[in-house]
């Protein structure tokens, strides 16, 4: 009987050990995302945002101190220049010098803080977000060179925001918390994409705008979340507890930053800079009208001053040449 040649190959396989079958399945790690699970999910996020925290606190609690040790020291020179300054305007008794001497310190010193401010914020969210894990001291050396250039995004975005202050007063403030959110993610931009000066919050804004009510409703429900722990543990009448609110903000403030860069990583990166012209607009007349308002209010202040100076009765000096006067039981000579 002649054998099927179809059945010749199936009884080939059947009984037969596959060579896929002896692959021992590959080890998932920890951080791994299942294909199935959605990254928008809330306790995905909140998860992903755990474990970054947890394992890399460490190095972030270290940063902190670092920073600490680079207030201090900025500090302590701060007082021994005031020292010195005196001390040579006790020499040279010169007004004019001790003052000028004294502006000059007064701006290295208020570069040198908000340079310290800026190099450990870059550190710490590096130490956070770092693809790569070094040490702190090697993370502080690795952002050094884009501290001046986010000290200049930092202070070109202050004076937008202040450009803006007017429009949000007459907002009743919805505008300030308005882009306080789109500026949710301008130290990841910066870190990562390598934008330049406003264009970090152009593209923070860009990225937020692609999942708007998503992205504000997670990072309000995370943040009264904390918000409610922190007063349950504030308020407690146990000094346990109330010690362990210290510890608790301390552990909550990398886990929002590691909560918003898990948002972040979700969202795609523009290829383009679109600049909202119409805020720009909205920021320069908000300036031209902060200054008419502080040049009208103190031109006011300096006509009422001179009103009230004008009603006043002219002061009234003693003379010196006229005589003092009589002591009771005396007379003049």
């Amino acid at each position: 009987m002649q054998e099927d040649p179809n059945y010749i190959v199936n009884k080939s396989v059947v009984g037969q050990p596959s060579l896929v079958s002896n692959i021992p399945p590959l080890p998932q790690s920890p951080n791994m995302v299942p294909s199935n699970t959605n990254p928008w999910q809330l306790e995905h996020l909140i998860k992903q945002a755990f474990l970054r925290t947890k394992e890399r606190f460490v190095s972030y609690f270290l940063a902190v101190i670092v920073s600490f040790g680079l207030y201090l020291v900025a500090f302590f020179a701060l007082i021994a220049v005031i020292l010195v300054t005196g001390l040579l305007y006790g020499i040279s008794k010169s007004v004019l010098l001790t003052v000028f001497l004294g502006f000059i310190i007064l701006v290295v010193f208020l570069s040198l803080f908000v340079f310290i401010g800026s190099w450990t914020q870059l550190a710490a969210v590096e130490i956070l977000i770092g693809e790569e894990r070094i040490g702190v001291i090697d993370t502080y050396k690795k952002v050094k060179p884009l501290v001046w250039g986010y000290v200049w995004f930092s202070a070109l975005s202050m004076l937008f925001m202040i450009g803006l202050f007017p429009l949000s007063v007459l907002s009743l403030f919805i505008i300030l918390i308005l882009w306080s959110v789109w500026s949710s993610f301008v130290v990841f931009v910066y870190l990562r994409q390598g934008r330049r000066r406003l264009d970090n919050l152009w593209v923070s804004r860009s990225m937020v705008n692609q999942r708007f009510w998503g992205i504000v409703g997670r990072i309000i429900l995370v943040s009264l979340a904390i918000l409610f722990i922190n007063i349950l543990l504030v308020s407690s009448k146990n000094s346990l507890l109330g010690l362990s609110s210290v510890i608790f903000s301390l552990f909550t403030t990398p886990f929002a930053m590691s909560f918003n860069y898990e948002i972040y990583k979700n969202l795609r990166e523009p290829t383009t800079v679109e600049k909202p012209k119409v805020w720009l607009v909205f920021s320069v007349v908000g300036w031209i009208l902060g200054m008419l308002i502080f040049a009208i209010s103190f031109g006011s202040i300096i006509y009422l001053l001179r009103s009230v100076w004008k009603t006043m009765p002219p002061p009234k000096f003693p003379s010196p040449f006229k005589s003092p006067p009589l002591i009771p039981g005396t007379r003049n000579i």
